[in-house]
């Protein structure tokens, strides 16, 4: 029977959570591994919501608390709280480790939602937990299934070899693109709140932003922005992460958050954008771009097989009411 000690990350713990990751990688291919620093961000109140479980001195296992709190937008949307038990996956006892994690994420969890809605931060809704994994995660997703939550839909990772022609493609009369990096206030303000427009479901704080737009990913990125006289139509935040393209020996890009303002859409922008954003990644030596779109999205889906990416991986988001 392990003893197991459980308590919030620091930044003493970096390194053992990047070497879980690892190990836990090796054994499901293709799981991402991410700095062990990210999980003192703003986002997770600076290791607040990161719950590490100690076998003595070992890490042997984590759990992250993400709560994207809706605070506009139609009244079905629920609150989503995003996590990820990950163990050690050769640890004996292994759910029970994982039942400990997740009592303390739900306990969490109940947390921020009781203390925004009493500070009247957000409106009275729903909220759901959710965890994501790849098709080849099938022992963690058995066991989230096992613990009440279902399978709610797919996402699909997509690959654009940069090597390959660029198909033409203009931003209508009256749209300008900008290479934009939104150094000033002002202009992160302006594009939280139109990304926010476009994704309710999803929102980002504009200290998570902004914590971001201090990352190596954004020292070597941009955004391109198209722009209707000082309106913002919409936008794609184009990066790659230095570190993580070393180590794997792949130049490997993003085309992310991805979005058009509804008074501009149909009119060709979100494809001048994008071939915008992978000239980009092509001028600063990267040879791939990477995006994921969730499987239900047709329309999006459609538009990125015909600018050349292909679906290579899916995941599935499970969840459950809480």
């Amino acid at each position: 029977m392990h003893h197991i000690t459980i308590r919030p990350f620091s930044s003493s713990d970096i390194s053992q959570v990047f070497a879980l990751q690892q190990a836990y990688s090796s054994i499901y291919q293709g799981v991402p591994v991410f700095p062990g620093e990210m999980y003192l961000s703003p986002a997770y109140h600076g290791g607040q919501d990161i719950f590490c479980a100690f076998l003595d001195d070992r890490l042997v296992g984590y759990a992250p608390v993400y709560a994207q709190l809706i605070e506009q937008g139609p009244e079905n949307l629920p609150h989503v709280i995003w996590t990820e038990i990950k163990v050690l996956p050769d640890l004996p006892g292994i759910d029970a480790i994982k039942d400990e994690l997740l009592a303390r994420v739900i306990a969490h969890a109940q947390t921020i939602l009781t203390q925004a809605r009493a500070q009247q931060a957000i409106p009275k809704r729903k909220a759901r937990m959710m965890f994501e994994y790849r098709l080849n995660e099938t022992e963690p997703a058995a066991y989230v299934l096992a613990r009440g939550f279902e399978f709610s839909e797919s996402v699909f990772s997509m690959r654009r070899d940069l090597a390959q022609p660029f198909p033409t493609a203009h931003p209508p009369d009256g749209i300008r693109l900008l290479r934009w990096r939104m150094e000033s206030p002002p202009e992160q303000e302006q594009y939280v709140a139109a990304r926010n427009e476009c994704f309710p479901e999803a929102p980002v704080k504009l200290e998570d932003w902004q914590y971001f737009l201090q990352s190596p990913m954004w020292a070597v990125g941009t955004s391109i922005a198209a722009f209707a006289g000082e309106e913002l139509a919409g936008n794609v935040a184009v990066y790659w992460d230095p570190e993580a393209n070393r180590q794997s020996g792949v130049q490997a890009g993003y085309t992310e958050e991805i979005f058009v303002r509804s008074a501009w859409r149909g009119q060709g922008i979100a494809p001048a954008m994008i071939v915008e954003g992978m000239q980009y990644l092509r001028e600063h030596g990267m040879t791939e771009a990477r995006l994921e779109v969730r499987a239900l999205n047709e329309n999006a889906l459609g538009l990125y097989r015909r600018l050349g990416y292909e679906v290579v991986q899916q995941s599935r988001f499970y969840g459950k009411e809480h």
